[in-house]
């Protein structure tokens, strides 16, 4: 009766709804859960970066997204959907589950951001944050410095172009200056770049090998600039001035000598020419006498 098709219409509602809610529970459990995420990443600018996600084997789709913009899709079994040369993928698949690499190639400092792996179910994504960073130039605008007795010196140590703005340090002899003796200022530079100045004062009792030196986390070592303080004493002063002054009178010897060659040389020539000319001319004299003295003044054979 119609008492019994309502309890078996009922009974097959039910085991359609045990039956729907153990697939979503397996689903949750196995279709496509993300097992390991991407972890944080720094390079410098125009190197590779490079981020992992691990899914369980059941997965269907994967999709990358930088900063909340897709950038590689990977669809299971077809592979990976390449729209950008810069954003490409490998693929590693073990008992464990399913590895999609993103390796985006060529960095750039507007690649720095969130890097999203997602399987477009509800809450299954996971991030990491990529930090591309830039190493500019660092120079300091003496090579060497000659300071005497009691004196103090500045010496300025310039970064420029860098992302971040560089820690800076200095060194003497290898070992590391007190952040007391010098003053470090940053600047807005362009294109979302940092500078940066730092004054070293010094006040030199011997001669010493100054390195300024300018890090950022994606550098595997600081850059680094040199230079060198001369130091004089009073005794060191007498002696380079004696040392100058000898050095002064050899090379004006030295000119004086060159110039006496030279000008000897061109009055040689001078005189070889105008005997030459002058034998030529002479209508008096026969061929023979002429080529003879051509022969002799051209030195030929």
């Amino acid at each position: 009766g119609m008492g019994g098709r309502e309890t078996k219409n009922l009974m097959h509602l039910k085991k359609n709804l045990i039956w729907r809610l153990a697939e979503r529970l397996d689903c949750l459990g196995f279709c496509s859960s993300i097992i390991t995420g991407p972890t944080n990443v720094t390079v410098l600018a125009g190197s590779e970066a490079r981020f992992n996600c691990t899914l369980s084997l059941r997965w269907v789709i994967l999709i990358w997204l930088s900063n909340g913009s897709p950038v590689l899709t990977v669809v299971n079994p077809q592979g990976a959907i390449v729209t950008s040369d810069r954003f490409t993928s490998q693929n590693y698949t073990s008992s464990d589950g399913f590895t999609s690499e993103l390796i985006i190639h060529n960095t750039r400092l507007s690649d720095s951001g969130k890097i999203e792996c997602s399987t477009q179910q509800a809450n299954e994504s996971t991030f990491a944050f990529l930090s591309v960073q830039v190493n500019g130039s660092l120079f300091i605008k003496n090579s060497t410095f000659t300071v005497k007795e009691n004196k103090t010196v500045e010496i300025v140590c310039e970064a420029l172009g860098w992302a971040p703005a560089p820690d800076i340090t200095w060194m003497t002899n290898d070992s590391f200056i007190d952040k007391s003796r010098y003053v470090t200022k940053q600047s807005q530079g362009s294109n979302g770049l940092h500078n940066a100045m730092s004054i070293l004062t010094l006040t030199p009792t011997d001669t010493e090998i100054l390195t300024c030196l300018a890090d950022i986390e994606a550098l595997p070592s600081p850059q680094n600039a040199t230079v060198t303080v001369f130091f004089l004493n009073s005794t060191t002063g007498k002696w380079m001035f004696v040392i100058l002054c000898l050095c002064y009178f050899l090379r004006t010897m030295l000119f004086c000598f060159v110039l006496k060659n030279l000008l000897f040389m061109t009055y040689k020539v001078y005189s070889k020419i105008k005997h030459l000319l002058k034998s030529v001319r002479n209508p008096s004299m026969g061929f023979i006498r002429r080529s003879y003295l051509l022969d002799r003044d051209l030195h030929l054979p």
